[in-house]
């Protein structure tokens, strides 16, 4: 600016909403990781609101309650799911020992916010990025009952 003169700074509210631009779900170890628009405040995530099914606009919906979330503000949410919702994803994949059919995840209106405070809206039938499980399972102890 001209000397003597304070320039002015304008600040305009966040009103733009976040969106998810993919899922994607590793089989193997159960990491899903939703790409997001912008930075998410991740301590505003409500697992509850997250999910994914066999079927598009399907009542089957298997939460992630009890899930696993990296703490971490980023654009990528990153959630490993419990075993039994592992198994489950695997059965309703279109891999190897699934049904053949892609995973759809729904996240939910109000699943989390951006640091603006925009919550997201609802981003239901995503189609899952699905990585099959190719590890093999690993025997972790065995024991051996005498007659």
């Amino acid at each position: 600016g001209v000397e003597g003169k304070l320039d002015t700074i304008v600040q305009y509210p966040d009103v733009v909403v976040p969106f998810v631009h993919t899922v994607g779900l590793n089989l193997s170890n159960g990491k899903m990781v939703i790409n997001v628009s912008e930075i998410i405040d991740i301590a505003s995530l409500n697992i509850s609101l997250v999910a994914f099914a066999n079927e598009t606009n399907s009542q089957n919906n298997i939460r992630l309650s009890g899930a696993i979330v990296y703490l971490e503000d980023s654009n990528l949410v990153t959630i490993i799911l419990t075993e039994s919702q592992r198994v489950k994803a695997i059965e309703s994949s279109g891999t190897p020992g699934g049904d053949n059919n892609a995973i759809f995840a729904t996240i939910e209106k109000g699943a989390f916010q951006d640091y603006g405070r925009n919550f997201v809206g609802l981003n239901a039938n995503l189609v899952v990025l699905e990585i099959p499980d190719t590890e093999l399972p690993r025997l972790l102890n065995a024991s051996v009952d005498e007659l």
